[in-house]
């Protein structure tokens, strides 16, 4: 009996551990918003085909810093509409990275991005799937000496401001109408006008584990900064 107990207690020690690393950690970090003329190219043209470069009128930027650890889902209300988080991303192991999520509620939560069909490419890898091997050469036993192609510590990003005009964008990417196409019938709504914009996430501290030769590496904790470019209010 006593040796069922013990092992009871253990098996709800450890669900409890893992329910508080799925819970999202509170955010103390203030939202600081300064004007800013748009610092990225003017969309249009066949430069910008690939890019989707914002295509509103940015007006000011709002930047933040936050810290989040393996397993942790982070969250950061930008405006009364928009939320930005980190959420746990599994691509070797279970919850070694996060993936970069623009929604609009702190519930879910943050089930309902506004980023992936708007931030290139859309097929391969993407700079909003932070991942631990990204950072270590091919072997896992240095740092990335250019032998893993992938994103580094800047992480760019589009995202449009609500659910309506991303579902739009999906149900356009499901018929093979997005990106926009000459194969798309001439009366298709122009989705490409639909707003959007940029943010930025920059890794300022990261600490890897499963640092083994020839395995993959996580990420254990993290550090960042974070830049969202918006209209003017």
């Amino acid at each position: 009996m006593k040796l069922f107990r013990g092992f009871l207690i253990v098996v709800l020690g450890i669900a409890a551990l893992s329910l508080i690393a799925c819970q999202s950690i509170p955010n103390t970090e203030q939202t600081e918003c300064e004007p800013v003329k748009s610092p990225f190219p003017t969309p249009g043209g066949e430069a910008d085909a690939f890019q989707f470069n914002p295509n509103i009128d940015i007006g000011r930027v709002c930047s933040f810093r936050g810290q989040v650890s393996m397993g942790e889902i982070y969250q950061h209300p930008i405006t009364e509409e928009l939320v930005f988080c980190l959420v746990p991303y599994t691509s070797w192991h279970e919850n070694d990275g996060w993936e970069i999520v623009i929604t609009d509620t702190l519930e879910n939560p943050c089930s309902d991005s506004f980023v992936p069909l708007v931030t290139p490419p859309f097929h391969g890898m993407n700079a909003i799937d932070i991942a631990g091997w990204h950072f270590r050469n091919e072997g896992n036993t240095a740092k990335n000496d250019g032998s893993v192609n992938a994103p580094q510590k800047e992480r760019e990003f589009n995202f449009v401001f609500n659910q309506e005009d991303y579902e739009a964008i999906s149900n356009a990417y499901n018929s093979s109408c997005w990106p926009p196409s000459a194969e798309c019938a001439p009366g298709d709504p122009d989705l490409s006008q639909i707003p959007r914009s940029r943010g930025v996430v920059t890794i300022t501290n990261l600490t890897l584990g499963n640092l083994i030769p020839n395995e993959k590496a996580w990420i254990e904790a993290m550090e960042f900064e974070v830049k969202i470019y918006l209209p003017v209010e």
